[in-house]
């Protein structure tokens, strides 16, 4: 039988999952962590089940000084229609039913393979709303949304700002704005088609060979949505130069160690009425690293950590800091 080892389960799994006594180890997933965006980000539901449409105000009403025994001239706020698509990611876990039941509690094992199945499909979640790893491109993919990187990747746009690096791998800071009228996420009219995790029971498969045999099979299912009421709602700090080895710790550089700092408050101020809340900072663990040696330095006013929902949260001037493991350092330039 012909099988790829990170499609399908083995028996080897099953035995590294019984302890000496027989039970069922806890498995531990190593590369999970809080569960940025899913948590704290707005969701709306959408008007449509694959769509939603909305009006994006492009200018607002001035009025006019009058005197007196004048009349009053009319203006009115003008608007554009957006429609924005949803996209739906999918998944399968397989396991061969012979394998299974050679787990000591076949419940508790297939179980905790759901569970991490899903922490995988989550990381997945992040790179189609940032649009890294070659998710969130339409352009490239009609099956996707446009995800951040693919909506801001100009300098000439007023949200984006470039620190100045200029090395072959590079980071970026986002500062995004959540709410109706900044930013916010889409689930589909009809809610239980946003998540659905569905025991498909016993179901045949088939090997390299064409043989049948019987898995115990669960299907995942996601549909979510990126919409941008107000694109002064999302910042973006990009050309962030987080080669290890700097000497000040940090991404600023040698003479400015506030260099990165400094950039991210001129992007701060420059949210919709300097308003920050249900604001959060997202970025991968090279930034976060950097942010945490400049916590470190004690006598940096910058950084502090605050109790955000429900626990000890880094904070750059009251806006949580919160890592995101898919926003790595392997941008390129942008000009």
């Amino acid at each position: 039988m012909s099988f790829a080892i990170d499609k399908v389960y083995t028996l080897p799994e099953i035995m590294r999952s019984q302890g000496p006594n027989g039970s069922t180890l806890k498995l531990i997933d190593v590369l999970s962590q809080q569960v940025p965006i899913v948590e704290e980000a707005y969701w709306e539901r959408a008007n449509g089940d694959t769509t939603h449409e909305m009006l994006r105000v492009s200018s607002e009403p001035t009025g006019t000084l009058v005197r007196y025994n004048e009349g009053t001239p009319n203006s009115a706020a003008t608007s554009v229609p957006i429609m924005e698509p949803m996209c739906r990611l999918e998944d399968r876990l397989q396991i061969d039913t012979r394998i299974l039941d050679k787990a000591a509690d076949p419940i508790e094992f297939r179980r905790s393979r759901e569970a991490t199945h899903f922490r995988g499909l989550i990381k997945t979640f992040h790179s189609t709303i940032f649009g890294k790893n070659g998710y969130g491109a339409r352009g490239a993919d009609m099956r996707s949304i446009d995800g951040l990187t693919t909506r801001m990747n100009a300098i000439a746009l007023n949200s984006v700002m470039s620190n100045g690096g200029a090395v072959a791998n590079m980071a970026s800071i986002w500062i995004i704005k959540w709410g109706t009228d900044g930013v916010f996420l889409t689930y589909p009219q009809n809610m239980s088609k946003m998540l659905s995790v569905t025991d498909l029971r016993e179901q045949p498969a088939y090997d390299a060979a064409g043989n049948r045999y019987e898995v115990v099979m669960t299907k995942f299912g996601w549909e979510f949505g990126l919409n941008i009421a107000d694109a002064r709602a999302v910042k973006r700090l990009c050309n962030i130069n987080v080669t290890p080895g700097s000497t000040v710790g940090s991404f600023g550089n040698d003479t400015n160690v506030a260099k990165g700092e400094e950039n991210m408050i001129d992007l701060i101020e420059t949210l919709p009425m300097g308003d920050t809340s249900n604001t959060a900072i997202y970025v991968g663990p090279q930034v976060m690293a950097a942010f945490r040696k400049r916590f470190n330095a004690k006598g940096n006013l910058f950084f502090d950590q605050q109790d955000v929902w429900g626990r000890k949260q880094l904070t750059f001037q009251g806006i949580p800091v919160i890592r995101v493991d898919t926003l790595g350092a392997d941008e390129s330039t942008i000009s």
